[in-house]
């Protein structure tokens, strides 16, 4: 699976895995896990939309191997191949986030613009992850750097249920304007550097000449994204 899931994420910008019942049964026994963080009190702050949206935000308590306490972690074959596309150890996974959507998404967020309600039901909300909105003026920062986005479907649910929308190539641009913005300024002060001016222009390119395409993952069903593609 190494070769195939390589090619497609640097062609496409992400790889459907291979259905499996390690996976699903992963899914399964984690529902419970994730129901119980959108539930509890200090996550609160992470609905959205009036509570149609809980944001997708790294609140799972997984360990490294991608289990929560008691739990099976991920299948060893799947962590081997992730660690091998990015040439890091098996078992290095951050908390997992946790998105759910629910009927009426999005319903309007009165903490929000009219402009950025506007943009979440045109554009399905298109960012780049790592890119964090910082300060009273919301200006984006490289503030976390990811090696690649596994996702994970824990329910069955509708095609038309809000999927993931992709934007086919658009890691490839992402890529070379992040190079161009980042290559004459040492690694340690990336995260010091407004790219907010730089990533609405290339984001707005995108938006313009390429058409999203729809994710759609039955339960249990997984996908890995390159971490630099508008989704």
């Amino acid at each position: 699976m190494q070769q195939p899931l390589h090619q497609d994420l640097v062609q496409q910008g992400w790889c459907r895995l291979p259905k499996s019942e390690a996976v699903l049964s992963w899914a399964e026994a984690h529902l419970d896990a994730a129901q119980t963080c959108m539930k509890a009190p200090e996550n609160h702050q992470w609905w959205r939309y009036q509570d149609t949206w809980f944001a997708g935000v790294n609140v799972l308590p997984n360990n490294e191997l991608g289990a929560v306490a008691g739990q099976p972690s991920l299948p060893l074959p799947l962590l081997t191949t992730l660690a091998d596309y990015c040439q890091a150890a098996v078992g290095e996974l951050d908390l997992g986030q946790i998105s759910a959507l629910f009927p009426g998404y999005p319903q309007i967020d009165p903490q929000q613009s009219v402009a950025a309600n506007q943009f979440r039901r045109q554009h399905y909300g298109a960012h780049l992850d790592g890119l964090v909105p910082l300060g009273p003026k919301r200006r984006r920062f490289l503030t976390e750097q990811h090696s690649f986005i596994l996702g994970i479907s824990l329910t069955s649910h509708p095609i038309d249920a809000a999927p993931l929308m992709v934007w086919p190539d658009s890691h490839k641009r992402m890529q070379a304007w992040l190079i161009a913005s980042l290559s004459e300024h040492p690694e340690k002060h990336w995260h010091e550097i407004d790219l907010t001016d730089g990533y609405q222009h290339i984001r707005k390119q995108i938006l313009a000449d390429t058409e999203p395409q729809a994710l759609h993952l039955a339960k249990g069903e997984a996908y890995v994204m390159h971490r630099h593609l508008l989704h």
